[in-house]
């Protein structure tokens, strides 16, 4: 009988993998973008739009270069302590729900499942 050994949830943001260094680069093109959706209720508003409409807590959020630096490296620590975790649980199936984002599905041919196996 199988055993659940870890169960992991983590966000795919691109944060995670692109350096603090360049997060005002990788944002600005936002403000270029007329479709952007904004909590709580996804409202769809260009960005300074977005700016106005969200609540001032989340205005005050926006960070420094040299705070994004320090953030980027507090997710790569944490990313670094699931992958020990991981490590640690030593799994013989590993089942990832995750949404492929266009990336190797299109509409043409999009699967409600898919799995995918590296021996």
């Amino acid at each position: 009988m199988a055993e659940i050994v870890l169960g992991v949830g983590t966000s795919h943001s691109p944060m995670l993998s692109i350096p603090g260094e360049l997060w005002n680069e990788y944002g600005a093109e936002d403000h270029e973008r007329a479709d952007l959706a904004y909590p709580p209720d996804g409202r769809v508003l260009t960005y300074d739009e977005g700016v106005r409409h969200v609540d001032a807590s989340i205005r005050a959020k926006v960070g420094t270069t040299a705070e994004f630096v320090a953030q980027f490296a507090r997710c790569r620590e944490a990313l670094g302590a699931l992958a020990d975790e991981f490590t640690r649980a030593k799994p013989d199936v590993v089942v990832i729900v995750s949404d492929d984002q266009e990336e190797w599905f299109f509409d043409s041919l999009m699967p409600m499942f898919a799995v995918f196996c590296v021996f």
